[in-house]
C-alpha cells in the first residue's frame, strides 16, 4: 500500500515586534499569520478615488502545487483572525510600544465598518495560469509581493511604503498608499463548483482539531491551489463605538471581541491566517527526479513518441485480432456473441466479449485519450493558446479513460485466456 502523509502549509509572516528577540534559535522574525496594514480601506478609497470594495487588502495566505501526473487532496484548512493595537508602556521610539492582541473567537464577528472574506482558488498549471508571473515588483519587501506570490504575502499592484529611518527595512504594515492587483479579486477560479469558493465566517478556527478533516477535495496536476484572504481594514476614528457603560460580564453580555474594544478602542484587524492541510502520496514518481530544466523535453519529445507507439499498438492489436478471427472462421459468431446459433457456444461468447472489450479500449485510445493528451501536452504546438482550465480538464479526461482501459484489460484477458480451455 502506498504510504500517505498529511502536512500543513502554514500562513507565516514577519512580525515587527519580534525584530529584537527573534522567534526561534535561527534568528527568524516570523510568526503565525500575516500582519494587516493599519491604513483603513476607507482612507484608501479616498486616496484612490474608487469604491471601498476595490481597495481591500488581498493576501495570498498559503499555496499548494500538484505536479504533472500527480494527484493531491485538500483535506482541511485552519483560520485565524486577531484584532490588536499598540500601547505605549513608557519611553520613546518603537521599543516603548507593546502589542496587545485578541483572537477573534466568535465565528461571525466583524467590525461595524470592516470585515474579511476567505477564498479557496484553483490557479491552474504554473506556466499557464493566465496572470502575471511571480516576478519582483517596484516595492517588494518581506511578505509583500507584486501581484502574485508562491508564499504567504500581501499582494499589491501599486504601493507606497513609509520610511522607518536609516538602516531599517520598510515593512508593509506602515504603508501610506496601496491598490490591490486584479481589482482586489483573488486570482483563479473557485476550488470546485458551488463549494468552498468564498466564505465570510470562521468555519475552522486555528485551535480546533476539526481542521485536519474539514475538507475532502481531490485535485489532479498540474495545478496550484491557493488560499486567499481579503481584508477591509477598520478606521477607529470614524467607526461606531459602544459607550463605556455597556454591560459586559452578565450572561448574554458582550463577546470577548467587543470587551476588548472597550478596553482598547483603537484596535484594528491585526493578523490573519488561512493555512492549508494536504495529503501527499508518499510514493516518489519517476518524473520527480527529472530536473526542472529538462521536464519540457518530456512533453515535447518523449511523450509524443511514447503515445505514437501506444495508439498504433492499439490499432495493430485490433487489426490483427480481426484478421485472425476471420481466418479461423469465428469473426461473425464472436461479434454477435453466438446469437446466430442461440448463444450455446461458451467459447465463442467469451472470445466475443473479449473482442468487444478490446474494441472499446481501442476506441478510448484513438478518440478520447489521444485527442485529450494532445490538448493537455500541446503536442505539435496545436493548442498554444488553450486556457489553463481546458488543459487541466483534458489531462483529467485522458487520465480517467486510461485508468478505465487498465480496468477493462483484466476481464478482456480473462475471456481470451479462458476461451481455449472450454473447447
Amino acid at each position: 500500500m502506498t504510504a500517505r502523509r498529511r502536512i500543513e502549509i502554514p500562513t507565516t509572516g514577519t512580525d515587527e515586534f519580534l525584530q529584537v528577540v527573534g522567534s526561534d534559535p535561527f534568528g527568524s522574525e516570523s510568526h503565525v499569520g500575516l500582519r494587516v496594514p493599519a491604513l483603513s480601506t476607507l482612507a484608501l478609497s479616498t486616496l484612490n478615488g474608487s469604491p471601498q470594495w476595490r481597495n481591500r487588502y488581498l493576501f495570498a495566505a498559503a499555496s499548494y502545487s500538484i505536479g504533472e501526473g500527480s494527484m493531491g487532496r485538500i483535506i482541511g484548512y485552519r483560520q485565524m483572525v486577531t484584532i490588536g493595537t499598540t500601547v505605549n508602556v513608557g519611553g520613546e521610539g518603537p521599543v516603548a510600544l507593546r502589542a496587545v492582541e485578541q483572537e477573534v473567537l466568535s465565528p461571525f464577528w466583524h467590525f461595524p465598518d470592516a470585515n474579511l472574506s476567505f477564498h479557496l482558488r484553483r490557479l491552474g498549471p504554473p506556466d499557464h495560469q493566465g496572470f502575471p508571473k511571480n516576478t519582483p515588483g517596484p516595492s517588494d519587501a518581506r511578505n509583500f509581493h507584486w501581484r502574485t506570490s508562491t508564499g504567504p504575502a500581501l499582494l499589491y499592484e501599486t504601493a507606497t511604503l513609509a520610511p522607518l529611518g536609516a538602516g531599517v527595512d520598510p515593512f508593509y504594515v506602515h504603508l501610506t498608499g496601496y491598490t490591490p492587483p486584479n481589482a482586489g479579486k483573488p486570482w483563479g477560479t473557485p476550488l470546485s463548483d458551488g463549494h468552498q469558493g468564498t466564505f465570510t465566517d470562521l468555519r475552522t478556527q486555528h485551535r480546533t482539531h476539526g481542521a485536519w478533516h474539514s475538507l475532502d477535495i481531490e485535485g489532479e496536476g498540474p495545478d496550484t491551489i491557493t488560499a486567499f484572504v481579503s481584508v477591509a481594514q477598520t478606521d477607529p476614528a470614524t467607526r461606531l463605538a459602544l459607550p463605556a457603560s455597556t454591560p459586559t460580564f452578565f450572561a448574554g453580555g458582550l463577546s470577548v471581541e467587543e470587551q476588548f474594544l472597550l478596553n482598547y478602542p483603537d484596535a484594528l484587524y491585526w493578523r490573519v491566517e488561512f493555512s492549508l492541510i494536504v495529503e501527499i502520496d508518499g510514493q516518489r514518481r519517476r518524473g520527480d527526479a527529472i530536473p526542472d530544466e529538462l521536464k519540457g523535453g518530456v512533453s515535447r519529445f518523449i511523450a509524443p513518441q511514447a503515445l505514437f507507439w501506444f495508439r498504433w499498438g492499439a490499432m495493430a492489436t485490433i487489426g490483427f485480432g480481426l484478421i485472425l478471427a476471420a481466418l479461423n472462421g469465428y469473426l461473425l459468431p464472436a461479434i454477435t456473441l453466438d446469437a446466430i446459433e442461440g448463444f450455446i457456444d461458451l467459447k465463442v461468447i467469451l472470445i466475443g466479449i473479449g473482442m468487444w472489450l478490446g474494441s472499446i479500449m481501442w476506441f478510448n485510445v484513438w478518440f478520447i485519450i489521444w485527442p485529450n493528451q494532445q490538448k493537455a501536452l500541446n503536442i505539435g504546438n496545436a493548442y498554444p493558446d488553450l486556457p489553463a482550465a481546458e488543459k487541466a480538464k483534458a489531462a483529467r479526461t485522458a487520465g480517467l479513460f486510461s485508468r478505465t482501459n487498465t480496468m477493462l484489460s483484466v476481464p478482456m484477458l480473462f475471456c481470451m485466456v479462458a476461451a481455449p480451455h472450454l473447447a
